[in-house]
């Protein structure tokens, strides 16, 4: 009986020598190469924090993976990477890091929304934001008031501070109606840029609103009021 058991316990044998050589083995990497501009700044894989800093060159194992890079003071663009590692293939992470700076902007009365580059920023005054340094626009707008200078530019350093303090005049409303419709409109010669009819968003005080329409150039002196009144210039008889 004994020689009938021995094919099956060859078999047990092989199995088992099979597995011990597949647990010696090591799992298939790949190479993935972080870079940022500038260097310096530390990579982390998969959220968690690898102790390498860029330039860096990571052996990863088989499948995706997310890169990111941190530098105190700077911006990474893009703010992560998603990389497929294969098996002895070679990939890369490239990344591009802007210098922050502070923008703290305040105005007289407060509340008022902020407009950063044109796009609203879900913030009113007093705020202070962190943006890349370089020049940025700044605009305000508050219900009943109006910023005289409406766009303000503003250049921030890399890690300092750059501030606006903003004085809101209370708004008038002026609109302007001409017959026909389609007239420029200037202020003591000034162009606009607006046709009629047009509403204006104006501090309270005197205004000489003009209406450029050829043949026929005329003005009418006309006052913003906290209201909005409807001036509409007609040209002096001719006697």
């Amino acid at each position: 009986m004994a020689p009938r058991h021995r094919p099956a316990i060859a078999l047990v044998v092989s199995f088992i020598c099979a597995l011990c050589l597949s647990c010696g083995r090591e799992a298939p990497v790949g190479e993935v190469l972080v870079t940022s501009v500038p260097a310096g700044a530390a990579v982390l894989v998969d959220g968690a924090a690898t102790g390498e800093t860029t330039p860096a060159s990571l052996l990863l194992g088989v499948g995706p993976h997310r890169i990111a890079v941190d530098l105190m003071g700077h911006l990474a663009t893009p703010a992560s990477l998603d990389v497929a590692v294969i098996a002895g293939a070679f990939a890369t992470a490239d990344f591009a890091l802007d210098a922050l700076g502070a923008l703290a902007v305040s105005s007289d009365p407060a509340g008022a929304a902020i407009l950063l580059d044109g796009a609203e920023t879900g913030h009113v005054t007093p705020h202070t934001f962190d943006v890349v340094a370089g020049d940025h626009l700044v605009e305000l707008r508050l219900a009943g008031y109006t910023d005289p200078l409406e766009t303000r530019e503003v250049s921030v350093l890399p890690g300092e501070t750059a501030s606006i303090e903003a004085t809101l005049l209370a708004a008038g409303g002026l609109a302007v109606t001409s017959t026909p419709d389609g007239a420029d409109i200037a202020w003591t010669g000034a162009a606009t840029g607006r046709l009629t009819p047009w509403i204006f968003n104006l501090p309270v005080g005197d205004y000489l609103v003009q209406r450029v329409a050829p043949p026929t150039t005329w003005s009418n002196p006309t006052r913003s009021r906290p209201r909005w009144p409807s001036a509409t210039p007609r040209p002096p008889s001719s006697r």
